[in-house]
């Protein structure tokens, strides 16, 4: 557009070679030099002809008579950037009446003066006149500019809407090799021709091209925020949005790049545009991995279907039981072949993050299922106790080598192994100190309940979770244990964070969400010690009362130590009794 204007002004503007100012002090517009002298009044222009060389008179007539109805108009986009140019142009702080006044008055004079419909007579040798039109045409330039930003969000608005909609096939093409779909093509090729558009038809002085930039990232961000989860819905299409989000992510900075290289004289632009820049390549970054990491349901799907009901059974507690853990990994195996042809080998590595994750998720999962269903207080769960500890150690210990082997070179996998897996071990070594024949006191796994605690961050579950593993092989030490961790100090790991829960804490990868949703519906009653009958008895108000009596320790409250001098040996026969009743 800039360029069109200059051919078309050369034929009918020629600087003059003398530096002139305007005068007023008169009463008329004259040319002042350099030195303070009267040059010569402004010579005769043809506006019309000049006017009408630059733009069509159908746009031009506009200016001034809709006064905020331009949404009404005839005019197309196109010539609504047309007008705006046009105004830029000619407008306050325009090229051409900062740099030719002379012909910018002449031109305003006789195209005002035509103009009867504005109903105004106009001398553009008054100040007061000048004014008038340059506030007119500022007006007319924000409404024209607003209407075109309207139109522009409007058409982007229901684009979006058309192409998030389309059920796109996934195997419609390929990008390096990798599954892709379309959806990355369409939205960058809207965007090349529109903003295209905008900087044909507006000068390079313009700022609307960044105006609609922005406006499209915005618009983009929120439609993508909104529907980025409809293409998750097999593990192909998964793996092909993941592919398209990241190539969004690159896109999105090409296109940005190019649109502050032609707006770098415009000041704030800058900053606006890397606001919105950063916004929408952090959102496409994510959701690249999300997707990635989702693959993970599709894969677990298949391996719950196959042994969720098995494991941890009878057959599991065999010597043949490994035939279990084989499974998973063969499943992941197969899964993972597929994986590493249709990902970027970055959004690869995270779908074997997520299967790692979700590994032990499930073993979890699994096993305190089991003890929920597990009702007895008395008789274990596990047919062969010994056997199944031993099985479950070595389950670990194949599970750990297989994803060992996977992480290579690559240290985020090694240290999510090691992170996912010390919760497994943990549970591992419990589960063998509960097994034990010979009670020990519970110290010995406190190391093990406080490192759980660390990673859940939430002790109720902490407490849940170690009493199932108890449940399982050994249900009768499970009051005590939970007697024992309800008073046991939890260190520096005392004060609990509350979840935060995030997008990318997928369900089936987070170990404190799945947990936290299991204890909340589960309907296992827990075994309760028998202070609630001495509270009945005696009618004490306070259950702590009963804890501290039971302690050979001297209470500190005078009134605990009265009654505990009042029961005396009466409170010691009551207890003898209730053990002689549960003993039956």
């Amino acid at each position: 557009m800039g360029l069109t204007c200059g051919k078309q002004t050369s034929r009918y503007v020629v600087e003059p070679s003398v530096p002139r100012r305007v005068d007023y002090s008169f009463g008329k517009a004259v040319d002042i030099s350099s030195d303070g002298k009267e040059l010569r009044p402004l010579s005769p222009f043809n506006a019309e002809e000049f006017l009408d060389a630059l733009f069509p008179h159908q746009i031009l007539e506009h200016i001034g008579s809709t006064r905020g109805n331009l949404s009404r108009s005839a005019l197309s986009a196109n010539e609504l950037l047309s007008l705006i140019a046009w105004l830029e142009l000619f407008g306050p702080e325009g090229p051409i009446q900062r740099d030719y006044y002379w012909l910018w008055s002449s031109t305003m004079q006789q195209y005002f003066g035509r103009r009867v419909d504005l109903k105004r007579s106009l001398n553009m040798a008054s100040r007061a006149d000048v004014e008038w039109v340059n506030s007119t045409m500022r007006e007319f330039h924000s409404l024209a500019r607003q209407e075109f930003l309207d139109r522009s969000r409007k058409t982007i608005e229901e684009f979006f809407e058309n192409v998030y909609s389309v059920q796109r096939n996934k195997h419609t093409f390929r990008v390096n090799s990798k599954l892709a779909s379309s959806l990355c093509e369409d939205i960058f090729h809207f965007a090349s021709i529109t903003l295209g558009s905008v900087q044909e038809y507006t000068t390079k002085s313009s700022g609307i091209l960044a105006d609609v930039a922005s406006l499209f990232f915005v618009q983009l961000r929120a439609k993508q925020a909104n529907s980025r989860d409809k293409f998750l819905y097999d593990i192909e299409s998964t793996c092909a949005a993941a592919n398209d989000y990241l190539r969004m992510t690159e896109n999105s900075e090409l296109l940005m790049s190019e649109i502050k290289e032609k707006c770098k004289s415009h000041d704030g632009v800058e900053s606006m545009l890397d606001e919105c820049l950063t916004d929408l390549i952090a959102l496409f970054s994510k959701d690249a991995i999300y997707a990635a990491q989702y693959t993970h349901a599709f894969v677990f799907t298949s391996i719950s279907e196959a042994i969720e009901a098995k494991i941890f059974s009878t057959d599991w507690e065999k010597s043949d039981g490994k035939v279990f853990v084989e499974v998973i990994i063969k499943t992941m195996e197969d899964y993972s072949v597929d994986l590493e042809k249709w990902l970027n080998p970055f959004l690869y590595k995270k779908s074997i993050q997520a299967m790692i994750m979700a590994t032990c998720v499930f073993l979890v999962e699994c096993l305190v299922e089991k003890a929920g269903k597990h009702k007895s207080n008395i008789k274990p769960y596990f047919s062969d106790i010994d056997a199944a500890t031993s099985r479950f150690k070595e389950d670990i210990i194949i599970l750990r080598n297989h994803f060992d082997s996977l992480s290579g070179n690559m240290t985020s996998l090694t240290k999510i192994i090691g992170k996912e897996f010390e919760i497994l071990e943990a549970l591992s070594r419990c589960l063998v100190f509960f097994s034990e024949e010979k009670e020990r006191g519970f110290t010995v796994i406190e190391k093990d309940m406080l490192l759980i605690y660390n990673d859940i961050s939430d002790k109720s579950i902490v407490m849940n979770l170690v009493g199932d593993i108890c449940h399982l092989v050994s249900p009768s030490r499970e009051k005590k244990l939970r007697k024992y961790m309800k008073h046991m100090s939890w260190g520096t790991f005392n004060e609990e964070r509350k979840p935060e829960y995030r997008r990318t804490d997928q369900e089936g990868l987070k170990m404190d969400f799945m947990l936290r949703e299991f204890y909340k519906n589960n309907k296992r009653k827990v075994p309760k010690g028998y202070t609630k009958k001495i509270k009945e008895a005696f009618k004490i108000k306070s259950k702590s009362e009963i804890v501290i009596h039971e302690s050979n320790s001297e209470p500190k409250n005078p009134k605990l130590k009265m009654f505990k001098e009042k029961i005396g040996k009466k409170g010691k026969r009551i207890r003898k009794l209730f053990k002689r009743k549960r003993a039956k």
